[in-house]
């Protein structure tokens, strides 16, 4: 990257920006106390100015087909097996919980046909061997997006699982790769059509970062989203928040 590059602190965000175009947003409390450069790259100046705000984004608008606070009160079709039990909690949000089971359970929400979709949840407490899937509308997953522990860190983190994979360690090059970890309070944006299957993680629904390389040269369209939990003794737990 060539020419001057700008760093600032505003309205509660951490802007990194070239003229009037925003190359990053991070979410941050407080100014930073101080900025560290990491890496091999060559600067010709600095200089600290106090400058003018860069324009407010702007976010497209959206034709909902469902949008929820309470997506307890959505219509759902369990598959549970001996062991797993589907909550709805007092705040309006549902919970999926399994321990010692031998056979995988979920939960699905219909939808209403299939086609271009952009799927957003706030997904809460999820455990490895939990996650998040599109399926046929007949209860048959046909896409997973896990939550893994990483193997050299035993953090949890997101993968692409096939319908019939049931891993709930995977290994990332930390050294090399960007992982992605998750947190306890964690946004999914999910946009499948044309061949594709894209993932995007925020920590606040509004900045966005992709998380996976998408899937490609997928088929089929997707009738229905919901939660799963994978057979085992270990007690896993997942919650949707938000839709």
């Amino acid at each position: 990257m060539h020419g001057p590059i700008e760093f600032r602190f505003q309205s509660g965000s951490l802007v990194f920006s070239r003229g009037d175009l925003r190359l990053m947003t991070v979410p941050f409390a407080q100014p930073p106390g101080e900025v560290f450069f990491e890496g091999r790259a060559a600067f010709s100046g600095f200089a600290m100015y106090r400058g003018m705000p860069l324009p407010d984004e702007t976010f497209p608008t959206r034709l909902y087909v469902i949008r929820t606070e309470n997506p307890a009160q959505l219509t759902t079709q369990p598959k549970l097996g001996q062991g797993a039990i589907l909550s709805a909690l007092p705040d309006g949000k549902l919970e999926l919980s399994s321990e010692k089971t031998k056979e995988p359970s979920l939960v699905s929400i219909p939808l209403e046909s299939s086609g271009l979709r952009e799927i957003i949840l706030q997904i809460e407490g999820a455990t490895p061997g939990t996650g998040v899937y599109l399926g046929t509308g007949a209860g048959q997953p046909i896409h997973r997006l896990g939550f893994c522990r990483e193997n050299g860190t035993k953090a949890t983190c997101l993968a692409w699982l096939r319908p019939g994979e049931q891993h709930v360690d995977f290994s990332y090059d930390v050294q090399n790769q960007i992982v992605p970890f998750t947190g306890d309070k964690q946004w999914l944006r999910l946009v499948m059509g044309v061949g594709s299957l894209k993932c995007w993680i925020s920590s606040d629904g509004i900045h966005w970062g992709r998380a996976l390389d998408p899937l490609r040269s997928i088929r089929g369209g997707c009738l229905e989203f919901g939660l799963y939990a994978l057979p085992g003794e270990e007690k896993r737990s997942i919650t949707l928040g938000r839709v």
